[in-house]
């Protein structure tokens, strides 16, 4: 909802080297926009490799 309503000024994701498959949870649920010139645009801003992961900061764009 917040996403929908233009609120997030940042994403913050972390990336691991594992395949989870369909039947995993989402990063996200439905959207709701029907063309992906709707979606909001994030830059990203830092990308940190934390062990074996990746973090990754996107900002507002």
């Amino acid at each position: 909802g917040l996403l929908q309503a233009g609120l997030v000024d940042q994403l913050v994701a972390y990336q691991a080297g594992l395949v989870l498959g369909g039947d995993a949870r989402p990063f996200l649920g439905p959207a709701g926009w029907t063309r992906l010139a709707d979606a909001p645009r994030f830059t990203l801003a830092e990308t940190r490799v934390i062990g074996p992961d990746l973090f990754h900061r996107w900002r507002r764009a």
